[in-house]
This record gives structure tokens, C-alpha cells and sequence, in this order.
């Protein structure tokens, strides 16, 4: 029976399980206020604190049970951008300054959820950009080419390899070292429970609706008690609806997950390397991911924001979609029902780069949007260059993630 509607990650653990927070009820002062609990923020709320900064973090649901637990929990050792298209738009010394300091947060990530000692099924893989067709194998090569050029660490995989290895027919692809894959559901819990330790207040069912904008700093206002902070980040999965001047920076879209039970013996075999996730095409709009009890997660089909009344009904016909174009990567797939199928709302910007920083209308704020693609290190990436600029010491680089970057 597939489960419709429910994300894979946030069934894993029972109810009785989670660990909650408490709803804000008191008028609270601190450092930074941080709107929004899925991974950004939370990991945002762990280098703040970390750092000794006053920091709580105000989440109007439950921490992680949004787009956190419907996301396709890879790490991404790259931006969910064509470097091509990045090198064309800012140069390519931003360009690379924007994958250098993507792969560095992938592989720092991962080393701090090690550290610590989060449980999240963590699983190093090589992240293989596949082509399927003659026209995205033309892109891909002109792709790996500008990587090359660049410096950057990429290596060109032939069909053949592909086939003895990934036991997947396509054209060639490119491989990238670095990546990961997590249960990011469980890597969100796991680094708000570390944030507490450091002295952040977390408070759940605390919705902000406004937030005002003072002399030395501002005052958010929320269904509980005021919140009074020198600044604030919104690690939300838009701007809307506190900032909707700032939407057109992005589209807004639903996207599809669906993933399997787990698979027997003779199937697993038959989909070749187990540490490996794979984008599909040159526009990456398809991912695979196999978990850590031998299952396969497959996420895409993005199209644009649905209302609330067609979501089921579209649910099941993007889950058969997603499952038909997986029996096409991997034949023995097909027929196999599929455990779960699920939707989440996220946020892209116009390039698919993390917007992290400052806005000029909006003093005494920072920002980190459209994380969504950009996968789990994204969070640790614009939580680093948010904590630089609340110190004042920013770095250089940092300016290439910002909304005046074009």
C-alpha cells in the first residue's frame, strides 16, 4: 500500500519519539531571532550559538517537519546549477568561487554530523550526472569541459563504465566526489538538539506574522509574545508571505518524491554500486538516492505552485510518473509498488544559487532562501556566510551568494 502525502523521512520515527519544543509564551530578548526550524535554520541556529551569539529560533510548525522531511536528503557537493550557465552570467571566477565553497560545506557537513554523533544513516557517495539522450550528453560534455577548464574536480565517465558500475544504460555522465546521503529529517533533530546544548532557545507552533524594523535592531511579532533581537534570519522556504517584494528572485514550484520499499537481494545487485546518488540530464531534474536499508528514492518533476485542493489527486500522478521513469533507468524496478509518494512547496531562484545575506530594503536582516535543490549543505554554506556578516567579517566569496550578485 503506497502512502500518499507523507514524506518517507518523517515516518521513520514515531510520534512518541520526536523530540518537541516548547510553544514562545513569554516576551523573549536575544542576539538573533532565526524564523523558520527545517535544516537551514537549525544549522544556522547551531554556528550562531557555537559562536556565543544569543540566538533562538522560532518555527511554526514542528522543527524539520517541512520541506526538511519531504526533501531527497542528498548533499550536494555542487550548486543545483549548470556551471556553464553560472560562468556565462557572473564570470568564472564567481563561478568557481560558487562550487568551491559549495563542495566545501558538502564535505564539512558531513564531517560535523559525524562529530556530532548524529544519527542520519550518513552515507559518503559520489554524485554521477547522467546523461540519457544525444542532446543532454552534448550538454554535459560542454559542462564538463568548463569544469575542467576551471580546474574543478570533475571526471568524465564513459557509457561503459556506467554500465558495469551503475548497471544503468545512458550516454556518459560526469562524476563529482564529496556528496553524501542522509535521513535529513533526523540530521535537522539532531543539530537542534546540539544548538540547545550551546544555549539557543527553540520554540515550535510559534508562526511569525510581522517583523518590525527598529533603530538598533527589531521586533518580531508572533501569535504567542513579542521577540525583540539586534537582527533577524528568515530560513524559511520563500519569502512569502512576510516578504513578498522579494518573490520575484524566485519561482515557486511543488516537487515529488517517491521512494521504494526495501529491495531483495537479487534487485540490489542489479542496480550496481550502493554509495552513489545520480542526477538525471543536464538540468539535474531528476534525483536518485539509495538509503541505508536498501531502498530508492527518486525526486523531480517539479512544476509550478498547485492549489491546496489538487495536491492529493497530482500526488499519485507524479508518483506513477517518477516510478515509470525509474523502471526506465532500472527495468527490474518495474512493478514494484511504491511505499511512499509525497510533495513539498519549495522556493528556486532564477540561477538555482542559495541567495545568503543581507537585502538592502530590509535592515537589520539576513536572509538564506532557496536552499530547496541546492541540497543539505546548502544550510551549513549560508549559515556560515550569515554568522560572518552578523560578526561583521565577512569573507571573500561571500558576496557571490548575494541577492546583487547579477
Amino acid at each position: 500500500m503506497t502512502h500518499y502525502g507523507r514524506p518517507f523521512w518523517s515516518q521513520r520515527i514515531p510520534e512518541s519519539r520526536r523530540p518537541s519544543w516548547p510553544r514562545l509564551r513569554d516576551a523573549l530578548a536575544c542576539d538573533v531571532a532565526i524564523v523558520g526550524g527545517g535544516l537551514t535554520g537549525c544549522t544556522t541556529a547551531y554556528v550562531l550559538a557555537t559562536a556565543g551569539i544569543k540566538t533562538c529560533l522560532l518555527e511554526a510548525d514542528g522543527v524539520g517537519r517541512g520541506a526538511t522531511a519531504a526533501s531527497a536528503g542528498l548533499i550536494r557537493p555542487q550548486p543545483f546549477a549548470r556551471f556553464t550557465e553560472l560562468e556565462r552570467a557572473y564570470g568564472r571566477r564567481a563561478a568557481r568561487r560558487m562550487w568551491e565553497m559549495s563542495r566545501h560545506a558538502a564535505l564539512d557537513l558531513a564531517a560535523l554530523l559525524r562529530r556530532l554523533r548524529i544519527r542520519c544513516d550518513l552515507e559518503p557517495c559520489d554524485v554521477f550526472a547522467i546523461a540519457v539522450d544525444e542532446e543532454n550528453e552534448a550538454l554535459l560534455r560542454r559542462e564538463y569541459q568548463a569544469l575542467a577548464d576551471a580546474g574543478l574536480d570533475a571526471v568524465w565517465v564513459h557509457a561503459a563504465r556506467l554500465s558495469r558500475e551503475l548497471r544503468i544504460e545512458a550516454r556518459g555522465g560526469i562524476r563529482t566526489a564529496g556528496g553524501a546521503c542522509v535521513d535529513p529529517y533526523r540530521a535537522c533533530l539532531g543539530l537542534a538538539k546540539a544548538a540547545v546544548t550551546r544555549g539557543a532557545r527553540i520554540f515550535e507552533r510559534s508562526e511569525v506574522v510581522r517583523v518590525r524594523t527598529g533603530q538598533v535592531g527589531v521586533e518580531l511579532e508572533t501569535r504567542g509574545s513579542p521577540v525583540a533581537a539586534r537582527a533577524v534570519v528568515i530560513a524559511t522556504a520563500g519569502p512569502a508571505p512576510l516578504f513578498r517584494p522579494l518573490q520575484r528572485h524566485f519561482s515557486s514550484l511543488h516537487t515529488y518524491a517517491t521512494v521504494t520499499p526495501p529491495l531483495e537481494g537479487p534487485l540490489r545487485r542489479e542496480l550496481g554500486r550502493h554509495n552513489v546518488a545520480l542526477t538525471v540530464g543536464a538540468e539535474a531534474s531528476r534525483v536518485l538516492a539509495r538509503t541505508r536499508d536498501d531502498r530508492v528514492l527518486f525526486a523531480g518533476a517539479d512544476q509550478p505552485q498547485i492549489p491546496d485542493r489538487r495536491r492529493p489527486k497530482t500526488i499519485v500522478q507524479r508518483t506513477g510518473q517518477l516510478m515509470y521513469e525509474l523502471s526506465l533507468l532500472y527495468s527490474g524496478i518495474s512493478g514494484i509498488e511504491p511505499q511512499h509518494g509525497w510533495d513539498t512547496a519549495i522556493a528556486r531562484t532564477a540561477d538555482g544559487v542559495v541567495y545568503a545575506g543581507p537585502h538592502r530594503n530590509y535592515p537589520h536582516h539576513l536572509f538564506a532562501l532557496g536552499t530547496g535543490h541546492n541540497g543539505a549543505a546548502a544550510a551549513l554554506l549560508a549559515a556560515r556566510i550569515l554568522w560572518r556578516r552578523y560578526a561583521g567579517t565577512p569573507a571573500p566569496g561571500d558576496e557571490v551568494f548575494g541577492f546583487n550578485r547579477g
